[in-house]
């Protein structure tokens, strides 16, 4: 019964709902329901008939504490109207801040999973057809971990590939009891720092450049340059002592599987300089040079 609060919440996000109470009636005995949390900002609806005959609910309503994002307002600090402003423009608010840790972690934690896992917009790409309003689940256990539920609300596909591209926002429920964590870095006592060691070798920083014979960025169906990698150790220019072998161009555009099969042609292997014409591009195509150094000696 969200409704009931407008003038508090307004349209700001919900980001978790606790202690819900349910008002129900209904034209039979035979109904059953009720509403509780599911985690985060979601609720868990649900109602039956036990009889045979068809009966209505005439009221059910939930009612529960929230932790919703606060509207950001700038107000003047003046004490009264100016000529013929709206009395409505000054505001007097009484704030509260926290400063005990425990429950500091508690809300940094909450505040975490909401924007990881139901305050997020997703972007994915995938040879799958799917409608729009399914529900999706995303997974990456190769680098970040990610494991979140999504509605998809818009795709994108071209002619020019099998691919289809996914707007979609993040749906999944979360714990509002999981265990805040938290690390603190205290630094060492003087009496346990030892004596300075040797110094070093004295290192060295590379810096790789690209450049374009005609630009860096064009119009569809005008694409034609040649990029060519120059690589640098510290401020010495040291390509032409580089094999070619060392060096590998990619392409990232919005046809993953195409660029895949780009990547590892014969044009993006071992070569400096690339030409790029309109064949090399799909939609917004992004190019660099990746160099293996692996055993240089300078």
């Amino acid at each position: 019964n969200a409704a009931s609060e407008i003038d508090i919440v307004g349209s700001s996000d919900i980001i978790a709902v606790s202690n819900v109470r349910t008002e129900f009636t209904a034209e039979s005995g035979y109904i059953t329901a009720s509403i509780a949390e599911a985690g985060g900002p979601y609720l868990q609806v649900a109602a039956h008939n036990n009889g045979t005959l068809t009966y209505h609910i005439t009221r059910l309503d939930a009612y529960a504490d929230i932790i919703y994002v606060r509207d950001t307002n700038i107000v003047r600090t003046a004490d009264s109207i100016y000529e013929g402003e709206n009395s409505d423009n000054l505001l007097s608010e009484e704030l509260l801040f926290v400063h005990e840790r425990t429950l500091a972690q508690e809300h940094a934690n909450l505040l975490g999973q909401f924007h990881r896992h139901a305050g997020s917009q997703y972007t994915f790409f995938s040879a799958v057809d799917l409608n729009c309003g399914s529900l999706v689940r995303l997974i990456d256990d190769a680098f970040s971990g990610l494991n979140v539920s999504v509605l998809l609300t818009a795709r994108t596909f071209t002619d020019e590939s099998a691919v289809y591209r996914y707007e979609s926002v993040g749906i999944s429920a979360f714990d509002l009891s999981a265990p805040a964590y938290l690390e603190v870095l205290d630094r060492g006592k003087n009496d346990t720092v030892g004596s300075p060691g040797p110094p070093g070798v004295d290192g060295s920083s590379y810096t790789v450049s690209i450049q374009s014979s005609n630009g860096s960025i064009f119009r569809p169906e005008q694409v034609d340059t040649i990029l060519t990698c120059h690589v640098y150790q510290n401020t010495t220019e040291i390509t032409e002592a580089l094999d070619a072998s060392r060096f590998q161009w990619k392409r990232l555009s919005a046809d993953p599987v195409d660029d895949g099969r780009w990547n590892t042609s014969s044009k993006a292997i071992a070569h400096k300089s690339v030409e790029i014409k309109n064949a090399d591009c799909v939609g917004r195509t992004v190019f660099f040079c990746e160099i293996d150094l692996t055993g240089y000696e300078a």
